[in-house]
């Protein structure tokens, strides 16, 4: 593949989050690395994640976030 049709393998993205709520959805290591990330902000962490794992119940815990313990759902990300 050329330079030119190269696609990104991930999306850098930068928000200000300062006083804001934001939403993770999912479980297992890759919504832990979000949080653990976000938890280091100013943001209210609120995880959504059904049967979540013993490692992320654990984090959500001792860093006070918001958990969501249901399949998730469009209405989740109203507020």
């Amino acid at each position: 593949m050329s330079p030119a049709n190269a696609k990104l393998n991930a999306f850098p993205v930068f928000l200000r989050v300062d006083g804001e709520a934001v939403a993770i959805v999912g479980n297992g290591e890759e919504a832990l690395a979000k949080a653990r990330l976000l938890a280091q902000s100013n943001a209210t962490l609120r995880i959504i994640a059904d049967n979540a794992d013993p490692e992320l119940l654990n984090f959500i815990a001792t860093a006070g976030a918001v958990h969501v313990d249901v399949a998730y759902d469009a209405a989740h990300l109203e507020d």
